[in-house]
């Protein structure tokens, strides 16, 4: 691998002059920060010499050969890629404010100046992708569900799914919210409905462990992932079980959601419903053909056994154990109907 030092770079209207100590002739040599700490992959430069002066667009894309390490400083160090000698890999440069003029674009979607916001990205577009706090805007103004600054922000490149430092996308943050305004021109931009945070969560995991009935509805017409487990091996029926919302537990049943899903951590949606004692739910649960008898959680117990005692859930899962093949008398049918009058 090369050894490069780099001397401070100076900004000039969106360029930047570059002063590069390469040890070894006929190798490429790489900036990776500035006296700001903007943390810029910015240019490679292939030279006989062993120092060279260059200038580079803030914007352009750049084209790493013959085995230099890449380093983003912004980002705690983290290495972005090693290209081997003989492959070549493009990069695009995302980020170029000072940290400054960084918080002040920051400031101008949290407050949502909207007519500032499009002056600052027809002066600078390519801030538009740009972190504060381990944020990108985008996200930023999801948290304000403020539809405006998403849209104007979409319109002016911003990545739709780009992640803040937990990995949550603004769709996530939308769900998670309650922010329905936000969540159709993220989805109508190409969010991807799927992807899941640090945590394991997807955007309609957020929305069902929140109770948004009408963003879980609106995931689920994108074909949003049932079963899918977030933390905890939780998946979106087992979150409305257990905060007891018996309306979305109809709704993801309904669509489809696997009622006796066993989840990797031995969760099931009757197991849960029994430990925190939500009884409508239950009795929705096994109107729905659930197993009374599958056993999970850590303690490997089925839901009778999590249900306290004397509980209306205990009395529940007693009638439904008396009842032949574990029924109440209720089919699932009648679920439905109940869900289409109400």
């Amino acid at each position: 691998m090369n050894d490069l030092t780099a001397a401070p770079v100076a900004h000039i209207n969106n360029m930047a002059e570059i002063t590069l100590s390469i040890q070894k002739p006929d190798s490429l040599g790489v900036i990776v920060e500035d006296k700001d700490n903007s943390a810029l992959i910015v240019q490679i430069v292939k030279t006989a010499t062993k120092e060279v002066k260059t200038k580079f667009q803030i914007g352009d894309k750049i084209i790493a050969v013959n085995g230099l390490r890449i380093r983003n400083r912004s980002d705690a160090q983290e290495e972005i890629s090693t290209v081997k000698t003989g492959e070549s890999i493009t990069f695009t440069i995302l980020r170029a404010s000072s940290a400054r003029h960084r918080e002040s674009f920051f400031r101008t979607v949290i407050e949502g100046r909207h007519e500032e916001m499009e002056h600052i990205l027809s002066e600078h577009p390519t801030w538009v992708n740009d972190l504060w706090e381990g944020a990108p805007a985008i996200i930023f103004a999801t948290r304000k569900g403020d539809s405006r600054m998403v849209t104007l922000l979409l319109k002016a490149g911003a990545v739709v799914d780009l992640t803040d430092k937990d990995g949550n996308t603004a769709l996530m943050e939308a769900s998670k919210l309650g922010h329905a305004e936000v969540v159709e021109p993220l989805i109508n931009a190409g969010s991807k409905i799927r992807l899941k945070n640090k945590s394991g969560d997807t955007a309609l995991i957020e929305a069902a462990a929140s109770g948004h009935e009408n963003i879980v509805e609106r995931l689920i017409r994108e074909r949003a992932k049932l079963d899918s487990e977030g933390y905890l091996g939780y998946t979106a029926l087992m979150q409305a079980c257990m905060k007891g919302n018996e309306r979305l537990v109809e709704i993801l049943l309904n669509a489809g959601a696997k009622v006796n899903f066993r989840s990797s951590y031995g969760w099931t949606a009757l197991i849960l419903a029994a430990k925190y004692e939500r009884a409508g739910v239950a009795q929705l649960l096994i109107s729905a053909g659930a197993n009374i008898s599958i056993k999970g959680g850590l303690e490997k117990k089925s839901a009778v056994a999590f249900a306290p005692k004397n509980g209306q859930v205990s009395k529940i899962l007693e009638t439904a154990n008396q009842q032949k093949g574990g029924s109440c008398g209720f089919s699932f049918n009648f679920l439905k109907r109940r869900t289409l009058k109400s």
